[in-house]
C-alpha cells in the first residue's frame, strides 16, 4: 500500500500565510513610502521661487505688455476723426479706460516699474531654492519618470501578489495614477521601459 500525505496542519499553513502576507505588505509599504517622497519632491519644485532672471523677464514682459496695450489705445484716439478726437468724453473713455500702470510705464518710467517690481516679488517669502524655469521642466520631467516608474513597480508586485493568492489584503493606494492601475501587463512594462528601467 502507499503512503498516505499527511494533512497539513491548519496553525502552520496560516503562520505561512501571514508571513507571507507581512513580507508582501512590508515590500508595498517601501514602494509606497518611495513614490510619497517623490510626489513631496514634486511639489517642492512646483512650488519653488523662481529665479532673479525669470522675475527680471517676467516683470519686463508685465511692463512691455502695459506699454504695448497703451501704445494700441493711443493710437486709435490719435487715428479718430478730428470732431470725435478732442470730444471731452471721448477723453474721458480713453483716460479712465487704461490702467494707471500702463499710464505710468507708457510716459516713460519703464525700468523705474521693471525694477519696482523685480524688488516686490523679491521680497516675498519662498519655500525651497530659487530654479528657473529650464531647471524646474528638467526637475519635473526627472520626478514625473521616476514617480511613473514606481508606480508601475507598486502596480507590478500588487499583481504579483494577486497572481499568487495574496493580493486580497493590498489595497491600491486611493491616489494611485489611474493609467497604470488600468494598464495591460504589457502595457506597464512599456511603461517601465519608457523610464529607462
Amino acid at each position: 500500500m502507499g503512503k498516505t500525505a499527511a494533512t497539513p496542519n491548519f496553525e502552520a499553513v496560516a503562520a505561512d500565510l501571514a508571513r507571507m502576507g507581512a513580507v508582501a505588505l512590508s515590500g508595498i509599504e517601501v514602494i509606497r513610502s518611495r513614490i510619497s517622497n517623490l510626489a513631496g519632491r514634486r511639489g517642492e519644485v512646483e512650488t519653488a521661487p523662481v529665479d532673479a532672471v525669470t522675475i527680471r523677464a517676467r516683470a519686463e514682459r508685465i511692463v512691455d505688455d502695459a506699454i504695448r496695450d497703451f501704445r494700441s489705445t493711443m493710437i486709435a484716439d490719435i487715428l479718430a476723426a478730428p470732431a470725435d478726437r478732442f470730444s471731452d468724453s471721448r477723453l474721458h473713455a480713453a483716460i479712465t479706460g487704461l490702467e494707471p500702470f500702463a499710464l505710468i510705464a507708457a510716459c516713460g518710467n519703464r525700468d523705474g516699474l521693471v525694477a519696482a517690481l523685480v524688488a516686490e516679488a523679491s521680497s516675498l517669502p519662498g519655500t525651497g531654492s530659487p530654479v528657473s524655469e529650464q531647471e524646474r521642466e528638467t526637475l519635473l520631467a526627472s520626478l514625473d519618470r521616476d514617480l511613473l516608474r514606481a508606480e508601475c513597480e507598486e502596480e507590478s508586485f500588487i499583481r504579483q501578489l494577486e497572481g499568487a493568492g495574496l493580493g486580497a489584503s493590498i489595497a491600491r493606494r486611493s491616489g494611485a495614477n489611474p493609467a497604470v492601475v488600468l494598464a495591460r501587463d504589457h502595457e506597464l512594462a512599456d511603461f517601465l521601459a519608457a523610464t529607462g528601467r
